[in-house]
């Protein structure tokens, strides 16, 4: 897991630093605008596992790879102490409308933040393993 994180960073980077065109991706720019939602893939591992020839990547990959592990059993040793600790989060809501019928009530923002801390904190009826953010 740590290891596709850390691709997808790199990845990232280059794309900031470097730039990706559409013939980098393999995709031209017509096809690029005209994929459907169920037709784009990422390229980020595809591309990781291009750039990994380089020897430069492939050293800097590693170098991310250790420091990650070095840190793994502390954020581990810190999870299991703070398991069942609650951390509060300041929230700001800014409501924007132009007329008052189109405005919503402070209940309506309450009840949506209650359903967020719910799905965060695993208590709501469809909870699964799937999501790792989740308390």
């Amino acid at each position: 897991m740590s290891r596709f994180i850390s691709a997808c960073l790199l990845v990232a980077v280059q794309i900031v630093l470097g730039g990706l065109s559409a013939q980098t991706t393999g995709l031209s720019s017509s096809d690029a605008q005209s994929a459907s939602p169920t037709e784009r893939n990422c390229f980020a591992h595809e591309k990781h596992v291009q750039m990994m020839g380089l020897t430069k990547y492939a050293a800097e990959t590693e170098r991310i790879e250790q420091h990650t592990a070095q840190w793994a059993p502390i954020v581990a040793q810190q999870r299991a102490a703070n398991q069942n600790a609650v951390v509060t989060i300041p929230v700001v809501f800014h409501v924007v409308y132009r007329t008052s019928t189109e405005n919503i009530s402070d209940a309506q923002i309450q009840s949506q933040l209650d359903v967020l801390n719910a799905d965060f904190r695993r208590l709501n009826s469809d909870v699964d393993d799937i999501w790792p953010q989740a308390a």
